[in-house]
């Protein structure tokens, strides 16, 4: 198992994403990549453009990377969701979500895997640990006031 350091993006644990993953999108160094180029991993690796991206990102990071776990087996039995732990190696408390721009530690590893008969190794998210938690905090749990001010109308158009 290896691990890498990095500032989370759209952290999908612990329910699975619209394709039954539980995954997350982190911030990661060109040592990662490397490391993905050597095992020819099939994976997807997008370059931050730190001028256009409005996202919480990593100033130090030149990519991003999603890692993945599925949430159903082969045979279709669910899977448990990966590990996330504290910085002291305790589970997060239930209803904890994880935010963009928390900084993460995160664990995986790497399979072989015949790409229809192209040796590659596929990446696999086995835990997170949170360093550093900036929380989600859902629609429906903001702690706003109503005040004077613009209403939006039925259309939802000014």
């Amino acid at each position: 198992m290896s691990t890498v350091k990095g500032k989370a993006n759209w952290v999908r644990i612990p329910r699975p994403d619209n394709y039954k993953n539980y995954s997350l999108t982190v911030d990661v160094g060109e040592d990662f990549i490397k490391q993905l180029k050597a095992g020819h991993c099939s994976a997807k690796v997008q370059a931050i453009d730190h001028e256009k991206k409005l996202e919480i990102h990593d100033k130090d990071a030149q990519f991003s990377f999603t890692f993945r776990k599925s949430s159903v087996s082969k045979a279709g039995d669910p899977q448990q969701p990966p590990t996330m732990v504290d910085s002291k190696k305790n589970p997060l408390p239930a209803g904890v979500m994880v935010g963009n721009g928390s900084d993460l530690i995160v664990q995986y590893h790497m399979y072989p895997w015949d790409d229809g008969g192209t040796p590659r190794e596929k990446v696999v998210l086995d835990a997170i640990q949170v360093v550093n938690l900036i929380p989600y905090v859902p629609k429906e749990q903001l702690e706003f006031d109503e005040i004077e001010g613009y209403t939006a109308d039925e259309s939802g158009t000014i």
